[in-house]
């Protein structure tokens, strides 16, 4: 909550928390619950352990449009077997959104930090700003898309003063939106000059396609 208010990007009266009792953290206001919430929000940060309903938390979002998009920090899911069934119902809930007619909610994650964006002005990463800085570099024009965050954080952490990100992107487990749609979303951005990429894997089918427009980009 707090890199989101100081990036700057996203005024504080345009960032809204959820908690059962405050009214106010960070400067920011604080409902009770999403249903409480003014309109619904274009991106929700979910943060709830996946042990204490994050399925839930997502549901709700999905099928009562609370947000335009979710990115879903919490492990926990598909890379382990008590998290295989939560992972269903939250993957079934997003199948049944997109086939509706405002093609429904999109979900980064679970399992990641989320999307830094230098030109958006916002800092969804769940780490404070003491231990992830980032300090301006001379470096510009470079877009890091990784499945993992430990491995983003760290390169991150390499290029300090040295390169500053336009974006540094963590997708996690891709249970809805896939490393191949940022790459196609970024290459139409003309400041992006070199894409570091760190997969562990694709979704089913997704190959194909991210070697289309690996292709199109180094063309």
């Amino acid at each position: 909550l707090r890199n989101l208010a100081l990036g700057g990007g996203v005024p504080r009266e345009r960032i809204w928390a959820i908690h059962p009792k405050a009214a106010e953290i960070e400067g920011c206001r604080a409902f009770p619950a999403l249903a409480d919430l003014p309109e619904p929000a274009d991106l929700a940060i979910v943060s709830v352990a996946a042990d204490r309903g994050a399925d839930q938390v997502v549901q709700e979002i999905v099928e009562k449009r609370r947000a335009r998009t979710v990115t879903l920090i919490a492990g926990g899911f598909g890379e382990t077997e008590g998290g295989r069934e939560a992972e269903g119902r939250i993957r079934r809930a997003l199948a049944e959104s997109h086939r509706a007619a405002d093609g429904g909610v999109l979900l980064n994650g679970g399992n990641c930090l989320g999307i830094i964006s230098a030109p958006g002005r916002y800092n969804t990463f769940f780490i404070p700003p003491h231990k992830l800085p980032g300090r301006e570099g001379p470096g510009r024009g470079l877009a890091s898309v990784s499945q993992s965050g430990a491995y983003l954080v760290t390169q991150i952490s390499n290029l300090e003063g040295a390169v500053r990100s336009r974006y540094s992107i963590s997708f996690g487990n891709q249970i809805d939106v896939t490393v191949s749609d940022y790459l196609e979303h970024l290459e139409g951005d003309p400041e992006v000059r070199v894409f570091a990429v760190y997969l562990e894997g694709f979704r089913r089918g997704d190959g194909k396609r991210f070697l289309g427009i690996a292709r199109r980009i180094t063309e």
